[in-house]
C-alpha cells in the first residue's frame, strides 16, 4: 500500500479535476501534487493546527468565546454562502465547481487563523485566543459537513476526534450549525498524510 493514498483522496481528485464535459487523462503526478497541496497542506493541516493549540492551551476542549458566534457576521455569512452554493452545485452534479467552492472556504479559514495568530495570542491574551479558536472550530465543523459527500471517511475520522456522530451532524439539515463550547476532544489524528510521488506508478 502507498502511504497517504486513500479512497477519499482519489475521489476528491477525480471530482475536483473532472472536466464533466469531456474525457480527461489521469496523471499520478497531478494527483499526488493536488492531494498534498489541497487535502494535506490546506485542510488536514488546518484541522491539526487548531486541534494542537486547543489541546495544549485549553485542556483539549473547544474554547468558550465570551461574546459567542453572533459577533462574527463575516464568518457566518461566508459559511452560509458556501452552504447555499454547494446545495445548488451538488444538486446539479457539478462536482468540480463544488469542490473548488469548498476549497475557497478552506482558504478563507486558513486566512482567518493566519491573520489572528492564536499561537501568539495565547502568550498575551487568552480570551482573544479562545475566541479565535472557537471561531476556527465553527469553520472546521461546517467545512466537514459540507464535504462529507466527497470524503466521508476522513470526515468520520474528524467527527470521531470531535465526539460528534454523522447522524447528529446531519440532523439539522443543510444549514450552518455551531459546535458547543466546552466540547471535549479526543486524541489528535491526521486526516490526510503526504503522498510521496516516487511511491506511485509511472504515468
Amino acid at each position: 500500500p502507498v502511504e497517504g493514498l486513500t479512497v477519499d483522496s482519489l475521489r476528491f481528485f477525480i471530482l475536483a479535476r473532472n472536466p464533466e464535459a469531456r474525457d480527461s487523462p489521469f496523471s499520478w503526478a497531478s494527483f499526488s501534487n493536488f492531494h498534498n497541496a489541497e487535502l494535506v497542506n490546506k485542510f488536514a493541516n488546518l484541522f491539526s493546527r487548531v486541534h494542537a493549540l486547543t489541546e495544549k492551551h485549553f485542556e483539549n476542549r473547544v474554547p468558550v468565546m465570551v461574546d459567542g458566534f453572533d459577533g462574527h457576521q463575516e464568518i457566518r455569512l461566508a459559511i452560509d454562502s458556501c452552504y447555499s452554493d454547494l446545495a445548488r452545485l451538488y444538486e446539479g452534479a457539478n462536482f468540480r465547481a463544488a469542490v473548488d467552492r469548498w476549497l475557497e472556504l478552506v482558504v478563507f479559514a486558513n486566512k482567518f487563523i493566519n491573520t489572528h495568530e492564536p499561537w501568539k495570542q495565547v502568550a498575551v491574551d487568552m480570551e482573544k485566543a479562545a475566541g479565535t479558536l472557537y471561531v476556527a472550530w465553527q469553520l472546521i465543523y461546517n467545512l466537514l459537513i459540507m464535504i462529507y459527500p466527497v470524503i466521508p471517511f476522513a470526515v468520520e475520522k474528524a467527527f470521531s476526534v470531535m465526539n460528534i456522530t454523522v447522524e447528529n451532524a446531519n440532523s439539522a439539515g443543510w444549514v450552518r450549525r455551531e459546535i458547543l463550547p466546552g466540547l471535549g476532544l479526543n486524541v489528535r489524528t491526521s486526516l490526510f498524510t503526504r503522498i510521496n510521488r516516487d511511491d506511485l506508478p509511472e504515468d
